[in-house]
């Protein structure tokens, strides 16, 4: 079996194509016929091809391997052996990711490090160097490049920086052999759509390159892990369709919402950071800690009220397990108001302002600019104080510095 499969390699290196093996047969890995919904630049990997070899066995037995009747050592179909053929093949096999050059990884872990970030320019000035000049480095092989090298952080750490203890570990490491079979943690799902996120927000270019290079990868985080979904908003009310911007949620961010989802924050920064000019916007609330954890985050044009409806609307579609009508309060900057939530679907809850809108601007509003100024001290004690016993002694102390104030300052 093993010579066999040595010398059908070495044919496959020679001649531009790339075996499989299924079962008691050696194949090429274009022979089947293909299936995949997706849309492939390079067409179909399985396109019909008629190269097999049938073996007696592919397990090492006293008797000797023999090759039986049926085998054909001829390609067919659309299968045409050549170097871009084999090289296209074999991307598509993802050879190149599981056979990636410790060096390589190396590399990339050391930049990661002390860089803090690893770009998609970056990792593709390093794999150009060690991949084929042929092979076309696409956003696939970057996202599980970006993938492989997050596992390995942790390895890399612990080797002390040192390549030679790092290729001890990662030769006995699973990692080697990619990620195509193997799922994303929820952690490593946020991490990924978070890295890709600043990567957006720091391109320079053409801003629709920018989100549709991030939605991309963000179907490739939903092909690796569970719970992880995304949704584009969309503008239909001129001629066809205009994106308008991107919501995500992970399966944490889900059951956070679920669980603490009775009072909510919802705000969109004042101004747009990326390449693109769209404010971050997510959907915020306190966990069983008193720690803000998150139901859901993306990037929209504008603080609009269609934007934070179709945020809403992703929120009862995506956890169905709140309902809307389940959450109490909703707080917010003066964007919105009862009448505002209500439309968006949190029909039985409270609106406030939310603690930074409500300090900066909300208790002037309520009380006026004589009266605040005055009681500016006493009102920022009553919002920070931490039991109601503290409250009423603040609020027994305004009342009786509104006491000592002429009759005339009273009446405010």
């Amino acid at each position: 079996r093993d010579l066999v499969s040595s010398v059908v390699d070495s044919i496959a290196a020679k001649h531009g194509w790339v075996k499989a093996i299924r079962r008691n047969e050696i194949v090429c890995n274009r022979n089947g016929n293909g299936n995949s919904s997706r849309d492939y630049t390079t067409g179909e990997l399985q396109v019909n091809c008629t190269l097999t070899i049938r073996l007696s066995a592919l397990v090492n037995t006293p008797q000797p391997v023999r090759i039986f009747k049926g085998t054909c050592t001829s390609h067919g179909g659309d299968c045409n052996p050549s170097r871009q053929n084999r090289v296209a093949a074999m991307s598509r096999g993802g050879s190149y990711v599981k056979n990636t050059p410790h060096k390589a990884l190396y590399s990339l872990c050391n930049i990661a490090e002390h860089s803090g970030t690893l770009t998609s320019a970056i990792i593709k000035n390093v794999m150009s160097v060690v991949w084929p000049s042929q092979k076309t480095i696409t956003k696939q092989d970057i996202f599980y490049i970006r993938a492989k090298i997050m596992k390995l952080m942790p390895v890399f750490r612990k080797s002390n920086l040192e390549y030679e203890e790092f290729k001890k570990v990662v030769n006995c490491d699973d990692l080697l052999k990619g990620i195509d079979n193997e799922e994303l943690d929820d952690d490593e799902a946020y991490q990924l759509a978070h890295t890709l996120w600043l990567e957006v927000l720091n391109t320079e270019g053409k801003k629709e390159d920018a989100i549709m290079s991030f939605i991309e990868y963000l179907e490739l985080i939903k092909c690796r892990a569970k719970g992880f979904t995304y949704k584009l908003a969309e503008d239909t009310s001129g001629k066809g369709k205009k994106l308008i911007g991107v919501v995500w949620m992970t399966a944490t961010m889900r059951r956070n919402f679920e669980l603490f989802g009775g009072y909510i924050s919802l705000d969109m920064m004042k101004r747009g950071l990326n390449t693109l000019l769209w404010p971050y916007c997510a959907v915020t609330m306190y966990d069983e800690h008193m720690k803000i954890c998150l139901a859901c985050e993306g990037i929209l044009c504008g603080e609009r009220h269609d934007t934070y409806k179709f945020i809403a609307q992703f929120l009862s579609q995506s956890a169905p397990g709140r309902p809307l009508s389940d959450v109490n309060i909703v707080a917010g900057d003066g964007f919105f108001d009862q009448e505002t939530i209500s439309d968006f679907g949190f029909i039985n809850a409270r609106y406030i302002a939310d603690r930074w809108h409500f300090l900066e601007s909300g208790l002037n509003k309520m009380f006026g600019n004589r009266a605040y100024e005055l009681l500016q001290a006493y009102l920022k004690k009553m919002v920070y104080a931490s039991s109601e016993e503290e409250f009423e002694e603040i609020l027994c102390l305004a009342y009786e510095l509104l006491q000592a104030q002429p009759q005339r300052e009273m009446q405010m």
